[in-house]
């Protein structure tokens, strides 16, 4: 509104001393025997149109600016005019806001069953999670971190279990007009800590990227193994390829009546779903063939 009023203000301004000038031109003309007056009120009437012309085309820009090229801070004062926010709310809000602009246009999650330790009672399982991003400010930069969790099933008491309990593979952010990062070089492996590794996104406007994250684990048979979405996932997809020599079961709620068989070297698609909000759980359990309910 204050645009607005300046503005106007400044348009009325230049229509006043337009009206002046034509009138004095006006009076002028009739008053011609004042030749010299005529030439010097002319100068200067001339010196402050153009003056006003300059001021009033500066506050036409100015003033007139679209609102989408202001800061994502000014923004955020529209939204909260009356509330005085603070400096540490804004810069909270702020960070919200341009986290929920982060779409995960795509999610794809593929699970690979390797081999069976019935000594360890679990299966050598691969994870491999590709996620589309897709930046959907029109005039901001898209910022935010990627926090790469995992966590190995923990080996129960009295129970030999293997050195290793999992290795991560691969972790990279690529955007697609730019270069990406790998963030794992060397595969590391877990031992007795879990992996835990926040790494930075930033894309242009409108722009898209991609996150690789792979890793296997020992997968104690009958225990949950899920992925958490953590930003709006407009399509997810999973599915489990059997590499193993043997028939896998494979349950989306812990539940044998519920569970399906993998046969070897078969390929099952486990879900297809759509516009899932932050924090949705999916979960994966993986049980023998001969396990009872």
């Amino acid at each position: 509104m204050r645009r607005v009023i300046i503005t106007v203000a400044g348009l009325l301004a230049a229509a006043v001393v337009l009206t002046g000038v034509l009138v004095a031109i006006w009076i002028d003309d009739v008053a011609s025997r004042f030749v010299d007056f005529k030439v010097s009120m002319l100068a200067s009437l001339a010196e402050d149109v153009l003056f006003f012309m300059i001021v009033g085309l500066g506050l036409a820009i100015v003033t007139l600016r679209h609102p989408k090229h202001d800061s994502l801070e000014t923004k955020l004062r529209y939204f909260f005019p009356d509330s005085r926010p603070s400096l540490p709310f804004l810069d909270f809000a702020r960070q919200e806001i341009c986290r929920l602009a982060g779409l995960c246009a795509e999610a794809v999650q593929s699970i690979k069953v390797e081999e069976f330790d019935s000594s360890y009672n679990a299966y050598r399982v691969v994870f491999h999670y590709r996620y589309r991003l897709r930046n959907m400010f029109s005039t901001h930069d898209y910022e935010d971190v990627y926090q790469a969790f995992v966590m190995p099933d923990r080996p129960p008491p009295n129970v030999p279990a293997p050195k290793v309990l999992g290795q991560i593979l691969e972790l990279t952010f690529k955007p697609f007009e730019g270069h990406g990062t790998d963030y794992v070089i060397h595969p590391i492996d877990l031992v007795h800590a879990d992996f835990d590794r926040d790494i930075p996104l930033r894309l242009p406007p409108h722009q898209e990227g991609e996150i690789t994250f792979k890793f296997w684990l020992w997968c104690r048979l009958n225990e949950e193994h899920f992925v958490r979405a953590k930003r709006f996932v407009q399509d997810f997809s999973s599915t489990i390829e059997n590499a193993s020599e043997g028939a896998v079961l494979v349950s989306l709620d812990g539940k044998l009546e519920n569970a399906v068989t993998v046969l070897p070297r078969q390929t099952l698609i486990l879900a297809k779903l759509h516009n899932l909000k932050p924090r949705y759980f999916f979960s994966v359990w993986l049980h023998k063939p001969n396990d009872t309910v």
